[in-house]
């Protein structure tokens, strides 16, 4: 006969609980930080880089300016 009883691995279980606490500080770590913007002197001196002759590079301003904003937030 098959032994239908639930037998669960109390050890694996530890370990899953602990792991979704550790998630769950971070991700409240994450939601009270502060967002840090870039200041209009900022967008202004990234600009300068981007235009020349008249010619305005959108796409690498505006990768720029992501990267800037991921350096002030990390």
């Amino acid at each position: 006969m098959t032994d239908n009883k639930f037998n669960p691995d109390w050890d694996a279980m530890a370990v899953m609980v602990e792991e979704q606490q550790r998630m769950a500080r971070r991700i409240e770590e994450l939601t009270q930080r502060e967002w840090v913007g870039l200041t209009n002197a900022e967008y202004e001196a990234m600009a300068e880089q981007y235009v020349t002759n008249c010619y305005f590079d959108t796409l690498k301003y505006a990768r720029a300016i992501e990267a800037k904003l991921k350096e002030k937030n990390a």
